[in-house]
């Protein structure tokens, strides 16, 4: 019994940001043909899963499930089940386990569908969250953006089935994308000391610029599946993407360096938590957007670019992978992420 606590703890539901993480990292290194890194990640992303949702079976029968249904950041951070549920099936398309692609993409559906309500419910209540936590919004619209990428990477190349994926792709995106720079322009306005705190960063720090290269993604994604390559919109969206990685860019430079002074001021604790996994998956995503730039606009700059997001995030990583190893012979806390 004792086991089971400790293995329930140490896996919470926000565990599956690394799903989410490694298999966006697959799915780069797929697209950049490294696929020895390609596969190798695919298959222990698969594996993890596996565990993870033994984890998170072991937790409901522990806990009994209560308190995150009364924490609203708990709830959130649930939604990376139906991020890390969608991006595993986006990897699997592209493998011969293409055929469970379909059956993730439902899972993540409707596991988003029933945590809104959950989650609604809970902010009826007047529950609320610190300031510091708050990046944790961020999670249900990163799903909303996947989830497009995964209908339109399934079913987009199909014409007969455009009638249902371009309306649906096209509410997924612009909630995502609205709730997205809502949140962003949010933050830098109202909560400014939170970036120069650096105390305060962690992992999930990294999701500002994760959240607009998977924006740009699912931009490109659904204009090559619904627009004529030779129109004016189809340029302009093209060219919105494109800022947007640049945009991710100039954040993902501003946060490496607010995290170097934290290393630097020895505010790092070299001690596990699943919300390292944040910074994996940023640099998986914007690795694949800018190989996506690179493929539409042959530029070699922008394949360069996606190799050191690629490597920033196998280092990442590693790095995370042998914290946890040290974590597993240390006594296990709750944490809240």
């Amino acid at each position: 019994m004792e086991t089971g606590k400790k293995f329930a703890h140490l896996f919470p539901p926000s565990s599956f940001s690394a799903i989410m993480s490694i298999e966006i990292l697959s799915l780069a290194f797929y697209h950049l043909r490294l696929m020895f890194l390609s596969q190798f990640l695919l298959y222990f992303g698969f594996i993890l899963y596996l565990i993870l949702f033994a984890g998170f079976t072991l937790r409901i029968i522990e806990i009994r499930f209560k308190t995150e249904l009364l924490n609203l950041t708990q709830i959130l951070l649930l939604f990376t089940f139906s991020a890390g549920s969608i991006v595993l099936g986006t990897r699997l398309f592209y493998s011969h386990l293409k055929i469970l692609s379909p059956f993730f993409m439902i899972l993540g559906a409707l596991s988003l569908i029933l945590l809104l309500v959950i989650f609604y419910r809970t902010e009826e209540n007047g529950k609320s969250i610190g300031v510091n936590e708050r990046t944790v919004y961020f999670f249900p619209f990163i799903v909303f953006l996947s989830l497009s990428i995964l209908i339109e990477t399934i079913y987009g190349s199909m014409s007969s089935a455009n009638i249902f994926t371009v309306p649906v792709s096209f509410i997924l995106i612009t909630a995502g994308e609205a709730g997205m720079w809502f949140l962003i322009l949010d933050r830098f306005i109202n909560s400014r000391e939170f970036f120069w705190h650096t105390q305060s960063l962690n992992g999930l720090s990294f999701i500002y610029f994760g959240i607009t290269s998977l924006g740009s993604i699912s931009i490109i994604e659904f204009i090559v599946n619904a627009m004529n390559h030779n129109s004016f919109l189809f340029s302009f969206f093209l060219y919105i993407a494109y800022a947007q990685l640049i945009i991710t860019t100039i954040m993902s430079i501003f946060i490496l360096y607010f995290y170097a002074l934290k290393l630097r001021r020895r505010h790092f604790e070299m001690k596990y938590s699943s919300s390292m996994w944040g910074s994996v998956f940023p640099s998986g995503v914007s690795a694949m957007g800018y190989w996506l730039f690179f493929h539409f606009s042959h530029n070699i700059f922008a394949y360069y670019i996606s190799l050191i997001y690629g490597t920033a995030g196998l280092t990442f990583f590693i790095g995370i992978i042998f914290l946890l190893s040290l974590s597993l012979f240390r006594p296990i806390t709750n944490s809240a992420h």
